[in-house]
Formats: C-alpha cells, structure tokens, sequence
C-alpha cells in the first residue's frame, strides 16, 4: 500500500507540490521493485510505503497523513504554481518558481508611494528614509529603529510588513517578563500528550508566525519586536542572533498535528533561522528600558527618528493600513536579499574610496580600542552598493548613512572613555580629512565650529556633536537620547 502525493492523470495540474529533493515517484518503484510500470498514476511522488502482509502502523500511517494534508493546504495557500519534486532525469520537469523583478529602485519608489498614501510621511527626508531603511533590510535582516516617540517608527515598520502582502506581518509587544528564549521559541509542554514519542510544545504567537515565514520561503516576511528593549534583549533573542550571523539550525522544527497540538516533525529538531524573515525593533529610552549590548548592535542597523519643525504639518492625516505592493517586486526584493555576492557583482561607483574611508575610521577607532570587525566593513560596502542602488547615490551621503547606523550605535560610556574618540569623529564628520588630528591636539581643533560650507557628513556630524554636549553635561553619553 503506498500514501502518495498525487498528481492527476486526466487533467494538467494548476498546483505543484512543494517537495523534498530526491522524491521517489510510483513509475520508479515499479520499475525497480517489478520491471514494469504501474497501471496508473505513474507520476505520482511516494510519501509513505506499507506492506499489507502485516498489521499496519497506524499511530505513523496517521501522522504521514497528516504531513500530506499540511503540505497540500500549504500549496493550495499559496494559490500559484511552486516547485515541482526533483525526480530521476527520465522524469524530471523544469523547476517552475514564482516569477519576480529584482529592482530595488522600483520597489523603493512603490513603497514610497505607498507610504504617502497611508497617511505615513517624513517631511524632505522621506524618500532618502525609505531608501535607506530597505536598503538596509536587503543588507541584513535585523533593523533597530530608536529616537522619539510619536516620530514614525512603528508605523514605517508596519506598513513595510503591510506593503510585503497579506498575513506577512506580525508586531509583537515585547514584555518586561521576557527572560529567556520561550518568549520566541517556545518549550515542551509536559501537561499535553505524547504522540510516538513527540512531546507537545506550547507555541507562543511569534514562533507561529517565524514557522509560517519558513513555510513559505518566496515571499518576505516582516517580525515587529515592539519595544525591543523592554526586557534584557539577549536574554530572549540571543538565539536569533546565532542563528542569523551563522546559518546553523536555531528554530524548532515543529508542525502542527491534527489535534491541534505542535510536535517536532520526523528528521531534525531544529532548522535554520528564515532567509525570508527581516525583523524590526524599535526602541524608546527611559527608566523602565534596558540598554542594548554592543553584540546586538553590532548585528543591526539602527535608525535614529527625529522630528524637526518643518515636518509638522497641518495637512497630516491619521495612518491608514497600506495596500499590498507588486508581489513580483516583492519577491524582487527577497532574492536580492539572498544573493551575498549582489554588491560584489554591483559595486557603488566609488567603492574604492568608500573602502579607503572605512580603513579611515577603523584606524581612528582603534586609537581607542573601539575599532570594528569583518563583519561591519562587510554590511557598509553590500549597504553603499545597495543605497546607490535604491537612490543614494553620492559618496558623502552612503557614509554619512554608514557612520549613523553603523558606527556611532555602538559608542556609549563615560567621559573618560568617550569625549577623545568623540572628537576624532566630530573632526572626520565635519571636514573628511586625509588624516585625523592626534588625540593630544583634538581638544584645540574646536569641532562645535561648522565651516560656511557645513559639515561633509551632516547628519553623523550632528549626531556626534549631540552626544559630547550630553556627555559634557552628564559625563555620560550613548547613541539613544
């Protein structure tokens, strides 16, 4: 007795199951097992073989059933064509993919619109904004959007997830009690029955929504962690951050069974962290919040959210949901996202100097024991490429951007500590020299004094500057005002 997926002999198939490599079709058991082929249904993929001389199986009859059924509604949710199961070469049919646009150009200016349409805008910066923020996701999946309250936020984030298509958001509100990794991944959940061995689990609402993202790997999904720093950040999310940097399986690999129970599935107990799933936090600061470690910013690029006074508007509408963006572009998006070597293929136009610039920096910091790794001179050369890509085309505006989310996040402590390399990158900020002051003359260089031309990197500039008159006043300071 075989359990199979079927594929019809008397119609076309509009559908495609979504299958492993290496599915055994019905022809190819026959053939092997008899020397001929099957009077029907040769084309059929086998899941599950049972020899009727004996008793069946049925507690496992019963749950390969059920992974049928999960995988047939799953290829019926998706209500287009996917990939067809790789057979032997006598069968084999081409891999039919969803069909997609990879311009990152397009798809910034359609979410722009969009944006504008919802009620959602950002004075004279928005549609830099809005390059720079899917600029960033496409360079790595983990954006931390910090600044002040009422500034936009939450709202870019869900209409992002909004604009990415249906039932592909989920904003979760970060709770003080989050203490360690259930909060995301769940536990077994001993009160609940065993089925063959499997332990239920208890399932919180992001897992749900992380296990439907790997579900459904061609489209982008969107994690909103909403008041991120409301609990210790590693103590909940240090396995994403694994996970993420490393490729190696993190998420619990658990389907849902017909008594509406989750169970790890047959095979591996963990899989790897979705490629498909960008996730945003956002962060405010006060005394209820704790401070983010440079480990995860690091892994990040964050944002800064301000308002000025010609961003108010009397015309300002409230936010309404965001209609679905052009799935092809959609799906445009997330392959570019995937593709590692995108910006090596499609370097910005002056790579060169923006790498000599990073050297720069790095060598500047690390007069101070702050200079940064591998991985950070990676992500700012794939996120210039990309920014060119999506708009941001001059050099000084990439690295303003890169000195903004990358550099300066990562800077916090006492005076002590912070006002010399403060100033080393008030003086890089304000006049991109070829060479940087020595610590000993850095106090002379009177920074605060802007040229007639202002600074080459303003936005950085004005951020750096901030932050020494907080630590002059509070002899502290942190990027988070």
């Amino acid at each position: 007795m075989l359990l199979c997926y079927g594929v019809s002999e008397t119609h076309q198939p509009k559908l495609r199951w979504e299958l492993p490599e290496g599915a055994q079709t019905v022809l190819s058991l026959f053939m092997g097992r008899y020397g001929k082929p099957p009077e029907r249904y040769p084309t059929s993929v086998i899941r599950a073989t049972y020899d009727t001389q004996h008793p069946l199986p049925i507690a496992e009859l019963k749950q390969e059933l059920d992974d049928v059924i999960d995988t047939y509604e799953r290829v019926l949710a998706m209500g287009e064509t996917t990939v067809q199961p790789q057979v032997e070469a006598s069968e084999e049919e081409a891999v039919v993919e969803l069909p997609l646009r990879a311009d990152l150009r397009a798809a910034v200016t359609a979410f722009s619109e969009a944006l504008h349409t919802s009620g959602v805008h950002f004075g004279d910066q928005h549609n830099d904004l809005v390059s720079s923020f899917i600029s960033s996701l496409v360079t790595k999946p983990l954006v931390i959007l910090t600044g002040l309250s009422g500034s936009g936020k939450t709202q870019i984030a869900i209409r992002f997830g909004e604009w990415l298509g249906p039932d592909r958001l989920y904003a979760a509100a970060v709770r003080p009690d989050w203490t360690g990794a259930e909060a995301l991944f769940g536990y077994e959940d001993a009160l609940k029955r065993e089925v063959d061995g499997r332990r239920a689990w208890a399932v919180p609402a992001p897992l749900e929504f992380i296990l439907k993202a790997a579900n459904d790997p061609q489209h982008p999904y969107v994690l909103l962690l909403d008041e991120m720093n409301l609990a210790h950040v590693e103590r909940y999310f240090a396995d994403v951050l694994s996970g993420m940097e490393s490729g190696q399986p993190c998420i619990p690999n658990l389907r849902k069974d017909s008594d509406n129970c989750w169970r790890l599935k047959s095979g591996a107990d963990r899989i790897p962290f979705p490629k498909n799933l960008w996730i945003v936090g956002t962060v405010n600061i006060d005394e209820t919040t704790y401070m983010f470690s440079p480990k995860v910013l690091d892994r990040a690029n964050t944002f800064e959210f301000r308002v000025r006074p010609s961003d108010l508007s009397v015309d300002a509408i409230k936010p309404m949901p965001c209609a679905p963006g052009d799935q092809e572009l959609v799906r445009g998006l997330l392959s570019i996202a995937r593709n590692d070597n995108w910006h090596r293929d499609r370097p910005h136009q002056s790579s060169s100097d923006l790498a000599a610039r990073l050297r720069q920096l790095h060598e500047i910091l690390g007069r101070f024991n702050l200079e940064f790794g591998h991985r950070v001179f990676y992500e700012a050369m794939r996120f210039g490429a990309l920014a060119e890509e999506a708009g941001v085309s001059r050099l000084d505006a990439v690295l303003d951007k890169i000195v903004m989310q990358k550099i300066l996040p990562r800077l916090h402590g006492s005076r002590r500590r912070l006002e010399a390399p403060l100033l080393a990158l008030a003086h890089f900020c304000r006049d991109l020299p070829d060479d940087v002051e020595s610590n000993e003359k850095l106090p002379l260089l009177n920074v605060e004094n802007l040229p007639e031309q202002g600074p080459a990197l303003p936005t950085a500039y004005g951020k750096v500057v901030r932050m020494l008159l907080s630590l002059r006043a509070n002899q502290f300071a942190s990027f988070t005002e």
